[in-house]
């Protein structure tokens, strides 16, 4: 989860969201003195039978904490009560653990590990004044990477140093840098569905990494102007990421994939007309792909398309010109997306949630002053 998409909610009237995974709250100062005190709750499964997909969120988007809620909107449930010291989450892939991020005394951030349906939440990781944020389940839900800021290399500043990617077994919680080499910044990681590789953004490097977890060899590297991580196909072979092309008149929006057996770098769904993309998202069933952008001649204003894998039809699903969506996701059966939308025009506007459904295209409001929305179960 990267700084600048974490800033996208307080009223700057742009939204890039992330695939994802993947944040929003960067801009916001986590309040000295205040411990992550959580007061447990209760298991509860507000939005039906066992196995039935719910959706989770961050509310209000100024002081968060965790909220569980029914598609329809009519179960919202706090999962968590840090005061709003919430910065940010990951989802397992089976929809039933939570990882997120909370303000500390020292003005840093800690790992802690929840149940979705509540219950009572386990720090996983006390990581003082340094910043650790951007959780992301591995496929198998045994490991997780995050990004650590170390506040001692910037101890003058307001911030944390750069961000560094590190792995965590969450059985018994032992954690150590992906790289040994700390020049390797990283932020907004993304898994292969197969759990061999980890797509990330390299700051320092202006670079999406890939990283082989299993086989070792050296890294994939991207160079893009965008810090996006793009995302993954659902046989691992391929990762779409979207990118700048220049040389026109004003820079304009390219989808790229890159191929990981050959590492040879196409263009990919080219049939949409946009100048400027998102990370695209790819639906459990294969069928699918989602992806956000902005049009030509609608100014600030973002939308999300979907587009049959095989290119044979494409489908703009939002088409407000006063409105950006991002921060997209389909639940477990491919039939809906969850999203968040941002009205422009008004610096005082907050985000809203909204689910829609494939089957009668249409949008359901789920939760308004809320942001980064993910299914759980």
């Amino acid at each position: 989860m990267s700084r600048r998409s974490r800033g996208l909610l307080f009223g700057v009237g742009v939204l890039l969201g992330l695939g994802g995974f993947g944040a929003f709250l960067i801009a916001r100062q986590v309040m000295p003195g205040f411990l992550a005190g959580l007061s447990p709750q209760g298991p509860q499964n507000p939005w039906g039978g066992q196995g039935e997909a719910g959706l989770v969120y961050l509310s209000p988007v100024t002081a968060a904490d965790l909220w569980q809620n029914s598609t329809d909107g009519q179960h919202p449930h706090r999962l968590t009560d840090t005061g709003g010291q919430v910065f940010d989450y990951g989802v397992s892939a089976d929809g039933r653990e939570i990882v997120y991020s909370a303000g500390n005394s020292l003005n840093g951030l800690d790992l802690w590990l929840l149940p979705s349906v509540g219950g009572s939440p386990r720090r996983l990781l006390d990581c003082g004044a340094d910043a650790c944020s951007g959780p992301v389940f591995a496929p198998d839900g045994l490991k997780i990477a995050y990004s650590r800021r170390v506040k001692a290399e910037n101890p003058a500043g307001n911030a944390s140093g750069v961000g560094r990617i590190w792995l965590m077994t969450l059985q018994d919680a032992t954690t150590s840098p992906l790289y040994a080499d700390a020049v390797v910044s990283g932020q907004d990681m993304s898994w292969s569905p197969d759990g061999v590789s980890l797509a990330l953004y390299d700051p320092l490097a202006g670079a999406i990494r890939v990283h082989r977890l299993e086989g070792g060899g050296p890294d994939l590297v991207l160079p893009v102007r965008l810090e996006k991580p793009g995302g993954w196909t659902l046989d691992s072979k391929k990762l779409v990421f979207a990118d700048y092309a220049l040389g026109q008149e004003r820079p304009l929006g390219v989808l790229s994939e890159v191929d990981l057996a050959t590492s040879r770098v196409s263009p990919a769904f080219t049939d949409l007309d946009l100048v400027d993309f998102d990370s695209p998202v790819f639906d459990p069933s294969g069928v699918w792909m989602a992806v956000a952008g902005q049009s030509l001649g609608e100014g600030s204003a973002r939308s999300i398309w979907i587009v049959r894998l095989d290119e044979s039809q494409k489908l703009r699903i939002t088409s407000d010109p006063l409105a950006s969506q991002a921060a997209y996701h389909w639940d477990f059966s491919g039939k809906r997306l969850v999203y968040q939308e941002y009205r422009l025009g008004n610096s005082e506007n907050k985000p809203s949630i909204f689910v829609w459904d494939l089957q009668t295209r249409k949008a359901q409001l789920v939760a308004e002053n809320a942001a980064l929305p993910a299914w759980v179960r």
